[in-house]
């Protein structure tokens, strides 16, 4: 092909072999659009992407049907074709020949066909909700592809209990939260394999340091038990609140760094918290917003990249051999070198005039009160707290085995039970602006996600907003405004879509959410995830239906459901 370009300034025409290139092809059927049709247009595309891609998945799984493995004829022949299970438990043999030629056409390597071939296989065979769902339009291809590669290890009968979980979900959540959901699944349809993974990953444990310095600032990376890490961050903030109150006044992130600094010298550490431990002190003070809502993937590539030269470092910029010195040096006798420093202090004890900086006189030490306290939320169903065992979901760590707990909380630690709260009871309505602790605890437990439409944030440091806007009972405001049926949970960016963006809120009853855009589109939010009603004129009859029902908010804040129990653990250090 010849990419040729006229030489008229006047005509200018871009030309691939004979075939004219008109440029901006694509802008010129929509650039008579207005805003609603610029959004039907794009509505219309992705569910075109959509049906494409679940296209493909369905021609690879008929093109293994062309080449099953019992087709293949048997040969002693070296290098010759055989039969391959690409998919897992329950999915039928294929030839290993048939990728390739199935690669060509779709512009992959025949390892990328292959795993097409398998993920389609998968989802034909064992996940028969996802696939219903990717066929329907309801799921873009990649998230049915992670799911089946999720799931590729488990057994045909494990494989079917994680579908039936996962299926109602998927188009109505956002991906980060599908997840969630399949990790648990996972968890729940294999506990033995869920406890032999966790095992080996306890063995994958590391702290690493960069070989890289930038501008003096080296990168500190970790993996340990979560409760370990709990533990650490606690003392963190718990010695940059200290540095704070001494009057440091960089940011919480800069004193967190420097409190690392402190911990690296644990005389100092030490003698900071034995000076601070009758502080009244229950935690760090978070921003009110996370810094950036979870983003959705994009589809990885189909290809890989060509493997190159093992690089020095990992991806991290860590070198995972030891150093020269290191290496060098034996490991340290920790009883012989205390004696050998004890007989030192004895042989040569300081004068009063030397190393007086050396000194810490720390106050009586007492460890309950001088180290800090964590909080972990544990939400168990009401089966698994009956039965002893079953999944856990503990807040920003992952669902866990109920066997796992004692790892996570740790052995140096108690545990106190606050009263565990009964969320179906509803809350009794208040008239002031401001939400109590408890009402602000029980939202969170009853919705810890963002109410935005397909919003992903999962966070406590959410802003919780009023549905109906406040008005001061001294302007002619009504009692009982703030309340469950009055309140919904938000990152900034969407509060303030709310309010200075032209996006209007309505909540019919709690735990239910009626949104609806500029351009009048309806979305309805509930426990389940983002249902697009459109703008259809009975989306706007639910709509107007909503307004109408405004006033009943206050009688039905108190209906729920009674199949979760929502435990605080209140984590102290053991003396």
């Amino acid at each position: 092909m010849v990419l040729s370009v006229s030489p008229q300034a006047s005509n200018v025409r871009w030309t691939v072999g004979t075939l004219q290139y008109i440029e901006c092809v694509f802008e010129n059927d929509l650039v008579e659009l207005d805003a609603a049709g610029t959004l039907a247009a794009a509505e219309a595309n992705e569910h075109t992407l959509i049906t494409a891609e679940a296209r493909r998945l369905q021609i690879a799984a008929h093109w293994a049907d062309l080449h099953p493995g019992e087709g293949v004829a048997e040969s002693r022949l070296p290098g010759t074709e055989h039969p391959v299970r690409l998919g897992g438990d329950g999915t039928p043999t294929v030839g290993d020949f048939a990728a390739a030629e199935l690669g060509c056409v779709l512009r992959m390597s025949d390892g990328s066909a292959a795993r097409l071939i398998a993920d389609a296989l998968d989802l034909r065979h064992r996940l028969r909700g996802v696939w219903a769902a990717a066929r329907a339009g309801q799921v873009p291809a990649y998230q049915a592809r992670r799911i089946a590669k999720a799931t590729r290890h488990l057994t045909l009968e494990q494989t079917a209990a994680v579908d039936v979980r996962i299926a109602p979900s998927l188009g109505a959540l956002p991906w980060g939260r599908v997840q969630t959901l399949l990790d648990a699944a996972i968890v729940e349809a294999d506990p033995a394999g869920a406890e032999q993974q966790a095992a080996a990953a306890a063995r994958e444990r590391f702290v690493r340091l960069g070989r890289k310095s930038d501008h003096g600032l080296k990168l500190i990376i970790a993996r340990a038990t979560a409760g370990d890490a709990i533990w650490f961050k606690a003392t963190v903030d718990r010695i940059a609140d200290i540095l704070g109150k001494q009057g440091d006044t960089d940011i919480m992130e800069v004193r967190r760094s420097k409190a690392i600094g402190i911990l690296a010298q644990p005389a100092q550490a030490l003698q900071l918290l034995c000076q601070h431990q009758d502080d009244d002190w229950d935690g760090p003070t978070e921003p009110t917003e996370p810094a950036e809502e979870p983003t959705e993937p994009t589809e990885p590539a189909e290809e890989p990249a060509e493997p190159v030269e093992e690089p020095a470092e990992d991806e991290f910029g860590f070198d995972d051999a030891l150093s020269q010195h290191d290496a060098d040096q034996p490991a340290a006798e920790p009883a012989r070198a205390d004696a050998d420093l004890t007989a030192a202090a004895a042989a040569d004890p300081p004068r009063d005039s030397e190393h007086r900086s050396l000194q810490i006189l720390p106050s009586p030490f007492g460890p309950q009160r001088a180290r800090p306290r964590a909080v972990v939320y544990v939400h168990l169903s009401v089966e698994a707290l009956t039965a002893g065992t079953g999944v856990a979901r503990v807040e920003n760590v992952s669902p866990v085995l109920l066997g796992r707990l004692r790892m996570l909380l740790g052995e140096g630690c108690t545990i106190h039970l606050k009263p565990v709260i009964d969320l179906p009871a509803g809350h009794t309505p208040i008239d002031a602006y401001e939400i109590p602790a408890s009402l602000r605890e029980q939202l969170q437990l009853r919705y810890p996600a963002d109410v935005f439409p397909y919003a992903a944030a999962v966070s406590r440091s959410i802003d919780l907003d009023h549905t109906i806007p406040y008005l001061s009972p001294d302007r002619g405001g009504p009692p009982g405004q703030t309340r469950l049926g009055n309140l919904g949970p938000h990152i900034r960016r969407h509060h303030n879509q709310k309010t200075h963006g032209g996006w209007q809120v309505r909540q019919p009853e709690p735990g239910t959410w009626l949104w609806r855009p500029p351009h009048r589109r309806i979305y309805l939010v509930n426990t389940s995830g983002t249902h697009p009603l459109g703008d259809t004129e009975f989306a706007q009859a639910i709509w107007r239906a909503a307004a109408s029902n405004l006033s009943e908010l206050a009688a039905e804040d108190r209906r729920g459901s009674r199949d979760e129990v929502s435990v605080v653990v209140s984590l102290t250090p053991v003396e």
